[in-house]
């Protein structure tokens, strides 16, 4: 069956690259008022359409090098990523998306790209679904990359690591596909933002959903939960080019300790509080 999701990407793009406006200025005075409330205004009740407005503003988030914002603002009731300067001579870029599609997030990757999360509401045979997808995008909003919509699954969002050497690089973890068992089990590829090109570091593996990489992008870690046996596993390596090994096992309500971070050494760093 063919997937509808994968409509979206034929319409939801071209719409991001038509929107490419500079975001309008407000027009609002937001000096604040010396006018007293009175009862009557105190005690009117509050439209539900106001409990409905997106925020004006959320997340913003600096650029690496301090010189431009990226946030999420509502426009005339849209959703709009915005970047804007903080200094005198740059120019505000803004992309929006339709009705039906959410940004759910967005991350500066080096100075001039952004990693950015979408997602839809669509039907999987016949089951209400919320569908995610990454985007690859240019801080001046003068290109947009899907990354590999086509093969990607129902899950395709989840950023493990961002390179900090200046180029567009990221760790995504993402569901391949529907149509059989394996494509639902997450690979990790390594992509390039500026192309939309992505290359395999880590291959799906039965049961692993969630994967972790180090500051270096190596991705050391995966975590197997199997359901019906209610088996846990810790998978780890050294390399990208080593395969993993199991060095933890659990059953039941057994636990496994899972490192929070890695240090530049190879060892790792964990807490576990379940003896407290």
């Amino acid at each position: 069956m063919t997937w509808r999701m994968f409509t979206l990407a034929s319409v939801l793009v071209p719409a991001m690259i038509a929107a490419q406006t500079a975001v309008p200025a407000p027009t609002r005075d937001i000096a604040p008022s010396t006018a007293q409330p009175t009862p009557a205004a105190t005690n009117a009740r509050v439209p539900v359409e106001t409990f409905a407005k997106l925020p004006g503003i959320e997340n913003p988030k600096m650029s690496p090098d301090g010189t431009r914002i990226a946030a999420k603002m509502a426009i005339g009731g849209q959703q709009v990523l915005v970047v804007a300067p903080l200094f005198p001579g740059g120019k505000v870029a803004a992309v929006k998306v339709g009705a039906s599609v959410d940004i759910n997030w967005w991350r500066w990757v080096g100075d001039d790209w952004l990693a950015v999360g979408v997602g839809s509401q669509d039907v999987l045979y016949g089951e209400d679904i919320y569908v995610t997808r990454t985007l690859g995008v240019k801080a001046d909003m003068t290109k947009v990359n899907r990354i590999d919509w086509t093969h990607s699954g129902v899950r395709a969002d989840d950023v493990l690591w961002t390179a900090s050497d200046g180029t567009p690089r990221i760790l995504l973890s993402r569901q391949t596909g529907i149509e059989s068992e394996s494509q639902w089990y997450p690979q990790v590829a390594e992509v390039d933002l500026s192309t939309g090109r992505t290359k395999t570091v880590a291959s799906g593996q039965s049961n692993v959903f969630d994967w972790y990489a180090d500051g270096a992008g190596v991705v050391r870690m995966g975590y197997r939960y199997d359901d019906d046996s209610r088996k846990k596993a810790l998978l780890y390596r050294s390399t990208n080019r080593d395969p993993f090994k199991v060095i933890a096992s659990a059953r039941g309500s057994q636990t496994i300790v899972i490192p929070m971070t890695f240090r530049a050494d190879g060892s790792a760093i964990a807490s576990d509080d379940s003896g407290a």
